[in-house]
C-alpha cells in the first residue's frame, strides 16, 4: 500500500491506497474518481503499521481492499461508512470526541 500523513489544526489525517490503484481513474455512474499519489502519497507501508498509523490518526481517506481492511481493524472505520466505487471500496473515517 502507498500513504500519506496531511498534517492540519486538526491533527493527523491519514491517506493510504492498495498499491495496484495509484494513480488509476475508476468511472461509476456519475462518480469519476481519480487515486491521484500526490494525495495518497508514494511511500510503501505494510498491513500492521498502516493499522498502528491509522490508530494515532484524526481521521483518514482509504481506497482499496486492503487499506480499506485495514482501517476497520484499526478501528477508525465502520463497515457502514464504506461505499464503493465500482468494485473497489472506499472510506472515510474520523474520530469523534466526545
Amino acid at each position: 500500500m502507498y500513504f500519506k500523513i496531511h498534517e492540519s489544526k486538526y491533527g493527523l489525517m491519514v491517506a493510504a491506497c492498495d498499491e495496484n490503484l495509484s494513480g488509476k481513474h475508476m468511472k461509476f455512474k456519475k462518480i469519476d474518481f481519480f487515486v491521484n499519489p500526490r494525495f495518497y502519497g508514494d511511500e510503501h507501508i505494510g498491513k500492521q503499521a498502516l493499522i498502528n498509523l491509522l490508530r494515532t490518526a484524526s481521521s483518514c481517506n482509504l481506497v482499496g481492499k486492503e487499506a480499506v481492511e485495514c482501517g476497520i481493524e484499526s478501528g477508525l472505520v465502520e463497515k457502514q461508512n464504506i461505499i464503493k466505487i465500482g468494485k473497489v471500496p472506499h472510506a472515510q473515517g474520523v474520530v469523534i470526541f466526545h
